[in-house]
């Protein structure tokens, strides 16, 4: 599970000057499709657009392994696209560079279809929802989260790939209330994830975004 969220999206929308929301529906448009296209280059469902966010699922269908390599390449692949794609695109427009945060973690989900069933687009649709700790514990470490950092807990640390787990600096606040079998001695512990990439499939999504301006 992995929740992307827009630092500083309150003051953007502080203001009802119709210039001042044509210019935060115009980030918006910039950084949620481009955030999403690399969501789905791995699989992802994107489960609930927040309006300054994205709530996704990962892993269906891959093992643990698989799944945990695939969420530390999104998460970094993401702040590479929004600092050296999206960024530069707002800043020809005078646009300040935006800021984010992720946070991710990966357990058993529940999956199920909540709303009516799909009708015209008069009618409301039901969408997929993912119950579950793993989802809980993700929600929390995007909230503890800095600017600009990726916050994982355990399960995706300990299936990451053996040559990144330098990259995993160990975060768990003191009153972290997430522990193994409710053992207090046993935390699951909390963890910032410090990998980058310059992956040059994000270029093809920088060349895009250009050409929608």
């Amino acid at each position: 599970m992995i929740f992307f969220d827009i630092r500083g999206f309150t003051q953007l929308t502080s203001s009802d000057d119709p210039n001042t929301l044509k210019r935060t529906l115009f980030i918006l448009n910039c950084v949620i499709p481009a955030m999403m296209r690399v969501m789905y280059r791995y699989g992802a469902y994107v489960e609930k657009n927040t309006g300054d966010g994205l709530m996704a699922i990962l892993g269906v269908e891959t093992n643990d392994q698989e799944t945990a390599k695939n969420a530390i390449n999104v998460a970094s692949e993401m702040f590479y696209v929004l600092h050296d794609l999206v960024s530069p695109v707002l800043g020809e427009q005078g646009i300040a560079p935006i800021d984010a945060r992720i946070g991710m973690d990966m357990g058993p989900l529940l999956l199920a279809r909540i709303g009516l069933p799909t009708g015209s687009s008069g009618h409301e649709r039901s969408s997929l929802t993912a119950v579950g700790p793993a989802a809980n514990r993700a929600c929390k470490l995007q909230g503890l989260s800095g600017t600009n950092e990726i916050w994982c807990g355990d399960s995706i640390r300990n299936a990451a790939p053996p040559d990144k787990l330098y990259l995993f600096a160990d975060v768990t606040p003191q009153d972290w209330n997430w522990h193994y079998g409710g053992n207090a001695n046993a935390p699951y512990r909390c963890w910032r994830y410090d990998g980058v990439t310059d992956d040059p499939f994000a270029t093809l999504l920088g060349n895009a975004l250009r050409r929608r301006i």
